[in-house]
């Protein structure tokens, strides 16, 4: 599967913000927290996984990216990255009274889309194709 440029963009950008909790793992060690340390280490491994991907540098003039993850692990980090973006977006709008910038909200937005676009690719369709009906069967 390739993402588009932009779509690279919007996610590396997330994943990035998303590794500043790093520190977490040591914390979770030195606390004696060894199922959260290693919770904690699942979730960065796939997010590194992610960024092997999309490139680790920021001006790769790649035109297109290969996502080369294994889609449950692909799925689960896409997931998360929207969660997050998703809930951005509601705090910039007022959700929670967390002041978020504007142009954080606006790179949510592209994160949100870029997810599902992805997802949408992965599941073998175009975002605007992919109606899914009721007992996992498509309409």
């Amino acid at each position: 599967m390739t993402i588009s440029r932009s779509q690279r963009e919007a996610l590396r950008q997330q994943v990035v913000i998303e590794l500043d909790g790093l520190g977490e793992i040591h914390r979770a060690i030195e606390d004696g927290h060894a199922i959260v340390a290693r919770r904690l280490r699942e979730h960065y491994e796939e997010l590194l996984r992610l960024l092997d991907d999309l490139g680790w540098d920021l001006n790769d003039v790649r035109s297109a990216f290969a996502v080369t993850m294994d889609p449950p692990a692909a799925t689960r980090v896409l997931v998360r990255l929207h969660d997050r973006a998703t809930r951005l977006v509601a705090d910039y709008l007022g959700g929670s009274g967390r002041v978020v910038m504007r142009s954080a909200a606006c790179d949510a937005v592209l994160t949100m889309s870029a997810s599902v676009e992805v997802l949408a690719q992965m599941v073998g369709d175009e975002p605007a194709e992919c109606r899914c009906g009721g007992a996992g069967e498509r309409s």
